[in-house]
């Protein structure tokens, strides 16, 4: 999925490289920055121009420029690993200014963010993101950079960063290019096609007969069907699973914000985790959802509860019938993990993502543990709490309502589905569930990629 070449580089004067790009909090100070940048950077008259903490030396090398993209200080603790991904922003995005093609990337370190020099390469990664286009059956993009070089003399593993960088960063294009405007509805199945080839690890299954939605999700069907009649496109639901060799977890994904869990679908079927089992169904409803209103409708969900739904249709309302599904799967899994995943109505500050746990998932402390996690490489988390005001709220004194206005919240979704029977207090068997309200992109025309790397630390064995 990248557009470019992600080369190893053991040699400064590699003559590959139109530029150096370096990524430090103190080039000067910082161990890992070769003797001859320091040399460089130390002389007090070669340097050409500094805008935005990034400077520019002409230099006796092969590569002929030395782009310096410094963190700023960072000796207050008040920042966090995020810093090295700015600074990885700001550089690269001057070396592309510039038009050069082949930029070498050297990678700083700083020994209180053991992740500094991945999160670097992340953060130049990300920032080389470029937008799918389609030309008829083509699929193609445009590339802002030829070949990226990475130099690391303080990396135990080099080629093992770039394999972790690669597989990530793959992930996470996956995820902007499907949440953002780049893939639209229609073109949503081929592009899973070419993410996920047929004779590949993860297993593609579609599901889009009428018949079947209609019996096995109509919560899905009743949304779908006022977003027919718009004449929209006809909704589907895709099964992703794959399974490693030697199976100690299994993750059960239900998502309406299809961007994110087929991001990490990719990075699963490229790092391979032996001790895993995913499925992960993604849910796509009409494209003028947000145009439905469905006025005093009721509707019976798979779990056999009774909906009544009296305000503006809410897509997220779809994953009731999908959850309902993934808890059977999960009462014959090995120790299963519930999730559904929606864009948030509500999130602690930009690209913050909100974890929420029932009552098995809690008692692990499962969001605390994600959101250590995610700040390891700066996939911000924030943890929620499913309050008692969550249920009575949406409690209808009416005989034979079970739920009044689904939003899609955790705790309607886990009454739709019956998840709530498998709580803290179940005398059958106890299902650790957690939502995930997925921060919304810094961008709008780019999927959100939030939470990806989270999850990735928690689940991939990311370590260098």
């Amino acid at each position: 999925m990248l557009a470019y070449e992600l080369k190893v580089v053991t040699d400064i004067n590699d003559s590959r490289f139109d530029c150096v790009l370096l990524i430090s909090h103190n080039a000067t100070e910082d161990d890992a920055v070769p003797q001859e940048l320091k040399d460089i950077i130390q002389g007090v008259d070669t340097v050409v121009v500094k805008i935005n903490n990034v400077s520019l030396y002409n230099i006796d090398l092969p590569a002929k420029r030395l782009f310096y993209a410094s963190t700023g200080s960072i000796k207050d603790g008040n920042q966090d690993v995020r810093c090295f991904t700015k600074a990885a922003h700001r550089g690269i995005r001057r070396v592309v200014k510039a038009k050069l093609q082949s930029p070498l990337i050297v990678l700083g370190k700083y020994s209180r963010f053991i992740q500094s020099q991945l999160v670097s390469l992340l953060g130049v990664l990300e920032a080389l993101y470029a937008f799918p286009i389609y030309c008829g059956d083509y699929i193609f993009k445009r590339p802002k950079v030829k070949i990226v070089g990475v130099l690391s003399p303080a990396s135990a593993d080099l080629p093992r960063l770039i394999t972790l960088a690669s597989a990530l960063e793959t992930g996470r294009i996956v995820a902007r290019d499907i949440g953002g405007t780049g893939v639209v509805f229609r073109r949503i199945k081929k592009y899973m096609k070419i993410a996920f080839p047929a004779r590949g690890n993860v297993n593609v299954k579609v599901i889009s007969r009428e018949d079947i939605l209609e019996k096995e999700y109509p919560v899905f069907t009743s949304i779908e069907r006022a977003g027919c009649a718009y004449g929209s496109n006809t909704g589907r639901l895709i099964y992703l699973t794959y399974e490693g060799s030697c199976i100690t977890e299994t993750l059960l994904i239900a998502s309406v914000d299809s961007a994110v869990a087929a991001g990490f679908m990719k990075m699963v079927s490229i790092l391979k985790p032996d001790n895993l089992k995913v499925v992960a169904v993604l849910s796509l409803v009409s494209t003028c959802w947000d145009k439905i209103n469905i006025v005093d409708e009721i509707i019976t969900s798979r779990a056999g509860k009774i909906i009544s739904v009296n305000t503006k249709a809410d897509r997220r309302m779809v994953m009731a019938d999908v959850l309902y599904h993934m808890k059977e799967i999960a009462k014959s899994s090995t120790n299963p993990h519930l999730f559904t995943i929606a864009h948030a109505m509500r999130t602690d500050g930009t690209q913050y993502t909100i974890a929420t746990d029932n009552g098995p998932a809690r008692m692990r402390s499962f969001s605390q543990q994600l959101q250590k996690c995610g700040n390891i490489f700066g996939d911000v988390f924030e943890v929620g709490t499913i309050r008692k005001v969550d249920w009575d709220l949406q409690e209808e004194e009416s005989a034979g309502l079970d739920i009044v206005n689904l939003h899609g919240v955790a705790a309607n979704l886990m009454k739709a589905s019956g998840l709530h029977e498998h709580g803290l207090g179940s005398t059958q068997c106890q299902l650790p569930y957690t939502h995930l309200d997925i921060a919304a992109p810094k961008y709008s025309n780019i999927g959100s990629a939030s939470s990806l790397l989270g999850l990735a630390v928690n689940y991939l064995s990311i370590d260098i």
